[in-house]
């Protein structure tokens, strides 16, 4: 069972730290190595991280609870290193808090009503499952279905 998310007003503010890779979370090269530097902080701040657990930024949680963050990539949060902002979950919590996440947005990243189109779960082929919304899944099959029906014409 996941920890309670605290308030906005209790969480207090980010810490964001540059560069960032190519998902968004911000990196610190050690001895020639790139790491995570929530990973750092935390483990600077409380401790190592034990085997199978991982950091969760609970700013995110908690801004995508009051729709201030959409998610993805593009999140800023992943870059925040305040260490009263990270956490120790479970691979299975943390995957659980982001598709509650999604459960709790009202629009999806293309700005569609969730609460219309609804929330389709897929599993991927990594094996891990993943929500998406359904008006998006639509628009990406139809445009990916007449992509491949002209190159096949162009073929002929």
């Amino acid at each position: 069972m996941p920890t309670p998310l605290p308030t906005l007003q209790e969480l207090g503010g980010c810490i964001f730290t540059k560069p960032a890779n190519k998902h968004g979370y911000g990196i610190k090269f050690v001895n020639g190595k790139q790491e995570k530097t929530h990973r750092l902080v935390y483990q600077q701040a409380y401790g190592e991280i034990p085997e199978g657990m991982q950091v969760d930024h609970i700013c995110h949680n908690v801004a995508v609870a009051h729709e201030m963050c959409l998610g993805g990539k593009y999140c800023i949060h992943r870059s925040c290193i305040n260490p009263e902002h990270l956490r120790l979950v479970t691979p299975q919590e943390n995957q659980l808090e982001g598709m509650a996440g999604l459960r709790n947005r009202k629009k999806c990243k293309n700005g569609h009503n969730l609460a219309e189109v609804g929330i389709l779960t897929r599993k991927r082929p990594n094996g891990k499952t993943g929500q998406l919304c359904a008006e998006c899944f639509k628009i990406n099959n139809r445009n990916g279905q007449r992509r491949f029906i002209e190159k096949r014409r162009a073929g002929k």
